[in-house]
Formats: C-alpha cells, structure tokens, sequence
C-alpha cells in the first residue's frame, strides 16, 4: 500500500532535486532539531520498485562528520530491519557527497501534534490506544538495543487510511544514538525536546529505554490533559520541572490510570515500568 504524508506541505512549484541515482525530491514537508523532511519518489531503476517516499536529509553538522557517517552506514542493517505495523519504515541510507539521508515510508495523515491540536483533549481510551502503539513501536526498537531519546507528538505519525481506528507510528527511531559522538555534543544536546525529554538526559548520562518510556508518559498525559505537564519560559526551568516538579493533577483522571501514569513520569528510571511492554500492559489494565 503507498502512503502518503501530508502534514505540513508548502504550497507552490519547486524544482526537483536528485538523491542519488534512486530519488527525486518533489518539496519540503517540514523541518526539525536533526534535520528537513521531503516528499520525494523513488524512480524505477530498472526493477520496477518505485513510488512515493519520506525523505530526511540530516543537518550538515551530521553529514560531515566521518565518524557520523560510518555509524550510519554500518547500522545501516538494523534501521532496515525494522518492521512494525507502528513503526515508519526505514527503506533505505543515502551518503552521498555531503548529504546523509534516510527514505522512509510516506505516511497518510498529520503528526500527534496536528491530531491533537484538531481535537483538543482526546477520551481516555483513545488516548490509551495510540500511547500503547507508541510503546510497542518502543519494544521493538528497544530490543534491538535502539533508544530513541526524542519521543514527542511530532515524532508521532497518525495513518488514517484505513478502514479502522487511526493507527500511531513512531518515527525518527534510532537518530539521537547514531549522531552521539564526541565530535558532535552540541547536536546531540539539541535531539531530546526539553518539554518531553527525561530528567536523566540533562545529564548526559547514557539513554535507556526508561528513558522513551518517561517521553511516551508525557505525551500520555497531554493527550488526556490538553498540554504537556510542564510548562515553563525556558530550558533551564523545563529541565528542573521535570527533574523535581509533581505532575498537576488532570480533571477526570484519577484511580488506576492516574497511578500508571505518575509511574511513566517517575523521575527515577528505575521506578518506571521495567519495559515498553510492561508499561502498555499496566495501561491496558488501568482502563479494565
């Protein structure tokens, strides 16, 4: 099935530009910490796969650093390997010139962020659901020794093409570890968004999975809340909120639910669930 993604496209003609001899880029979709996302389309090169891609090209601080670039294309296997139904799939590693780019799947929808902003405060089962999804994708990555340290709304893809509910798939998996060089400490300072980032990662002490699983309880709670629990005027101020602020209590969410996810947010990883799946199984059994 070709998927398309359709958040924040910009209007207008552009001219295409090439990616290798494989790709064309049509137009930007949007821009982030580690770099700019294209709608691009993989050309027949004889062997009929082509079709509509997502295309990230990494900032130039990452491209040109050969220690970056070796990584990448070493690990090439594992990002490859992925294969979730919550998951956007990797399809391909560029290194051409001075460009490192990833293809990935092109995704039908908007970003959690979008989706929420549509709807404001989601009902707790739907927000519970797509949590959940989101922490599968995690058991994956995580089981392959993957952390993905920046799990945010925007990382967060809804696909709305099928018939059912609207599946979350997680993107951007995998980006924060492979950029994490000496050569490269200001970049990776920057991947890990201060509003939903873990009180160990201002430290920078190595990331573990407890680490997404904090991440995945911030986006929790503003699913069920309407906005982050912390909120502050500057990264100074957000990183101690989350490294001694309660989260405020949310209007409606008390019992179970609220226990699970005050345990999401512990600021000690060892007091969060032990794994994604644990986390999601103590969810779905919140809701029961």
């Amino acid at each position: 099935m070709r998927l398309q993604l359709m958040c924040c496209a910009q209007g207008g003609t552009l001219a295409m530009r090439r990616l290798g001899s494989r790709y064309v880029l049509h137009q930007p979709l949007g821009k982030g910490a580690s770099g700019e996302v294209w709608r691009g389309e993989r050309v027949d090169d004889g062997t009929g796969d082509r079709g509509m891609v997502a295309v990230k090209i990494l900032r130039p601080e990452v491209s040109d650093d050969p220690e970056i670039v070796d990584r990448f294309l070493r690990e090439r296997r594992v990002l490859l390997a992925f294969d979730d139904p919550h998951l956007v799939k990797v399809r391909d590693i560029v290194a051409e010139g001075d460009t490192l780019a990833i293809v990935m799947d092109l995704v039908d929808g908007v970003d959690l962020r979008g989706y929420l902003r549509e709807r404001g405060r989601l009902p707790t089962a739907d927000a519970v659901e797509l949590v959940g999804q989101v922490l599968s994708a995690l058991a994956v990555v995580h089981e392959a020794g993957v952390v993905h340290r920046d799990v945010k709304p925007a990382n967060i893809l809804i696909d709305t093409t099928g018939p059912g509910p609207a599946r979350a798939m997680l993107t951007d998996f995998g980006i924060a570890r492979l950029t994490q060089t000496p050569s490269m400490t200001r970049l990776s300072v920057t991947i890990g968004t201060p509003m939903y980032m873990a009180p160990e990662l201002a430290e920078h002490t190595p990331a573990g999975p407890a680490a997404d699983i904090y991440g995945a309880g911030v986006v929790l709670y503003e699913l069920l809340a309407g906005q982050p629990p912390f909120v502050a005027s500057n990264t100074i101020a957000m990183i101690r909120a989350h490294a001694f602020d309660a989260p405020p209590p949310i209007d409606g969410i008390d019992g179970p639910l609220w226990e699970v996810l005050c345990q999401l947010l512990a600021k000690r990883p060892s007091n969060r669930p032990a794994t994604a799946l644990a986390a999601r199984a103590a969810l779905r059994a919140a809701l029961e």
